[in-house]
Order: structure tokens, then C-alpha cells, then sequence
């Protein structure tokens, strides 16, 4: 006697189309400009409070939308070590999948660490390069030393 079991199952894929402002590509100096050349006394002069805060709030918001950009925010973008670089990535991505090719018998124990082996030398090194760079700028930037102690 023997069973057979069939699982299907269908995954829904999340679109997250949130739009957040993008600070990194605002034109700031713009943004004063504009509200620079406003007359505000002409424009909140014989208004409440609550008609100069909607007209003050408006104002702003419109020149906000001219002068910062929108980008979608993404939730799975995560920040890679400062000491991660695009080579070391290239042979991280390659131990793995020497990894998966061990496991199912395509390849030998003996290459697959040779390649641990490399990547761990290389993590040991990139980590102590990244933090001798820290240590001989940090009189320039404190602000670049503080985040990576978190």
C-alpha cells in the first residue's frame, strides 16, 4: 500500500506601492527659494487662526510635492555591511551554492571547504580592513563610527 500526496500551493505576491518622500534627492535650496518669494503678510492678513494654519499647511505641501520626490518604499531592502564589497559577495554567493551542490552530491566535501575556507579568511580580513579604516577617520567623521557598534 502506498500513498501519494499531491500539495500544491500558490503564494500571493505582496505589492507594496507606497510612495514615501525621498530626502536624499530633494532640492532643499528650491524648496526655500519658493517659499522665500511668498508674500505670507498678503496672505494671512483678516484670517483665523484655523484659515492661516490650512492656508500656511497647503502652501507648504504644495511646494513639498514640486521640490522632494517620491519612491516606492520597500520593505526588504536591507543594508549590507560596511565591509561586505562586491567581490566578497560574488564568492559568499558561490560557497553557497557550493554548499547546496555538496548536499546533493554533485560536488566533493574537500572543494566545498577549500571555498568555506577562502570566504572565512576573506570575512576575517574585510572586517579587520573595515575597522582600521574606521579607526584612522573616525577624528573626520564620529558620526560614521558610532552606527556600526549598534
Amino acid at each position: 500500500m502506498s500513498y501519494i500526496f499531491n500539495i500544491t500551493q500558490t503564494q500571493a505576491i505582496e505589492h507594496n506601492d507606497t510612495r514615501v518622500l525621498d530626502f536624499k534627492r530633494a532640492d532643499f535650496n528650491k524648496l526655500r527659494e519658493n517659499l522665500g518669494k511668498i508674500p505670507w503678510m498678503k496672505i494671512l492678513k483678516g484670517k483665523t487662526t484655523q484659515e492661516s494654519w490650512e492656508t500656511l499647511k497647503s502652501t507648504i505641501i504644495k511646494a513639498q510635492t514640486n521640490t522632494i520626490l517620491l519612491r516606492k518604499k520597500n520593505k526588504k531592502s536591507k543594508k549590507k555591511p560596511a565591509w561586505l564589497h562586491k567581490d566578497l559577495s560574488g564568492k559568499l554567493k558561490e560557497k553557497k551554492d557550493k554548499y547546496k551542490k555538496w548536499k546533493e552530491g554533485h560536488t566533493t566535501k574537500a572543494e566545498y571547504q577549500q571555498i568555506a575556507r577562502i570566504c572565512k579568511d576573506e570575512v576575517r580580513l574585510a572586517k579587520a580592513q573595515n575597522e582600521q579604516r574606521l579607526a584612522t577617520k573616525v577624528k573626520d567623521n564620529k558620526k560614521k563610527f558610532l552606527p556600526t557598534y549598534k
